[in-house]
């Protein structure tokens, strides 16, 4: 049994039918049965069907390629009115969100990741209206600019693991324009405020959370393992302390330039 969240309805789609949940009443969706497994026209149909200003949560079973994520967020742009919650928590197959796959989805509002993605591509999600995000544990990368003007986006947490953890790093435009790498940190323009690094974090990129004034709380896990620190990675955050007890072996120049209270910070003798 399928149960709606109080306040919202839920769209269930397991491979076979489709069923959109709302109020208690259960009406199943006009879409073909018995399908074998998810098809980007199924799924997309799905997605489209949903309407009005209620919230849907739409939950996928089944195999999962990019190719179909990518197809799922051109689907939610065809559908501005919507409000949704994408739930892939259960998919198969799935190994990466690609690059600019729920860009500008403002109805995009939540969404579960399987433990199966190991990458979060570049600019993924930006500018789309998530409020919160978990990482999995097996993500290894998140891209640049992956959650850029989520201006709605107040949480964000990590699986810890036992899998290094890189945030940006792909910055490789110097030029003055809309791709300077001062504006393409991966949380810039949110309002997540505390940061709880796992201790599977492994590198910071160069400005990935340059300028991020209303952060204010950032620490790295107990026993860190980050080795890398980039240029003015953490420039300008209005954070009050930053604890690092890890395995630095290099702090890029003013990763912590203007930052009230840097904390305790512990580092190898070979640090650069």
């Amino acid at each position: 049994e399928i149960y709606a969240p109080d306040g919202k309805a839920v769209v269930w789609y397991n491979g076979n039918n489709a069923f959109s949940f709302s109020n208690g009443i259960n009406e199943e969706l006009s879409l073909s049965s018995k399908v074998v497994d998810i098809t980007a026209e199924t799924v997309c149909d799905v997605i489209k069907s949903c309407y009005g200003d209620m919230e849907r949560l739409v939950k996928l079973q089944g195999n999962c390629s990019s190719d179909l994520v990518i197809k799922m967020g051109a689907a939610l742009k065809e559908n501005p009115n919507a409000k949704i919650i994408l739930d892939l928590g259960d998919v198969s197959g799935l190994t990466e969100i690609p690059y600019e796959a729920f860009v500008y989805n403002n109805n995009l509002v939540e969404i579960t990741l399987p433990e199966s993605v190991n990458l979060i591509a570049d600019w993924s999600f930006a500018y789309s209206n998530l409020r919160a995000i978990n990482i999995p544990a097996n993500v290894t990368a998140i891209g640049d600019g992956a959650f850029y003007n989520c201006d709605v986006l107040e949480t964000i947490t990590f699986a810890d693991g036992d899998k290094a953890l890189t945030f940006g790093g792909n910055k490789t435009n110097t030029n003055d324009d809309v791709n300077d790498i001062r504006y393409l940190g991966a949380l810039q323009n949110t309002k997540v405020t505390k940061i709880n690094f796992p201790s599977r974090l492994k590198a910071v990129a160069n400005y990935e959370f340059y300028g991020m004034s209303k952060v204010t709380e950032i620490t790295f896990g107990e026993n860190s393992n980050v080795e890398i620190i980039g240029a003015s990675a953490f420039e300008g955050t209005s954070a009050t302390g930053h604890t690092v007890q890890s395995k630095v072996v290099s702090l890029g120049e003013r990763a912590f330039f203007g930052v009230k209270t840097v904390g305790e910070v512990t580092f190898h003798a070979t640090t650069t």
